[in-house]
């Protein structure tokens, strides 16, 4: 199975108005993020915890619910504050990663190719945990990637935590 952004919603000189990073009802994750998502890992499932899940910590020692608090992520948050004048949440940062890992410099996208983003962000996040393998780039540069294995599942609240703990060691790789 290959993982990779859809050839007619490339962005270009002349990508349509972008508009912020929008969030669901719950404000958790945008209908891009949720689709990405449930590529990679399936759907979530309500309420589906399995005893290895129970009792995560953050790297700093919190408990998993509370990553919000880690000081790791909050250290990113400010991060990027510091250098787009803006707190991100995670959408924001996870569009921030595909917009680095595909090299794009127009910064105005379509709602798909903000999904196209994230998705990258999300395999590139994942490849780092195994989950994923990087196949190279097409002839426009975007980056493509093959699915190794499925998470299982995972209520959307570990997703998000996850992604976090992926985004935290981004931003900290050397």
């Amino acid at each position: 199975m290959s993982a990779s952004p859809a050839s007619d919603a490339r962005p270009n000189a002349s990508s349509g108005a972008g508009s912020p990073v929008e969030q669901d009802a719950s404000g958790v994750f945008s209908p891009e993020a949720k689709a990405a998502l449930e590529n990679a890992m399936g759907a979530p499932q309500p309420d589906a915890r399995t005893p290895a899940d129970a009792g995560l910590q953050t790297e700093s020692g919190l408990p998993a619910e509370l990553i919000d608090f880690d000081p790791a992520w909050i250290a990113v948050q400010r991060q990027v504050q510091a250098a787009y004048g803006k707190k991100p949440d995670l959408n924001a940062l996870l569009l921030l990663i595909g917009v680095q890992e595909t090299g794009l410099t127009d910064l105005r996208f379509t709602k798909e190719q903000k999904q196209d983003l994230m998705h990258v962000a999300v395999c590139t996040l994942l490849e780092a945990e195994g989950h994923y393998r990087s196949l190279g780039r097409d002839e426009d540069g975007w980056p493509h990637f093959e699915s190794l294995d499925r998470l299982g599942p995972m209520t959307i609240q570990e997703q998000e935590i996850l992604l976090k703990r992926c985004v935290i060691r981004y931003f900290n790789a050397p």
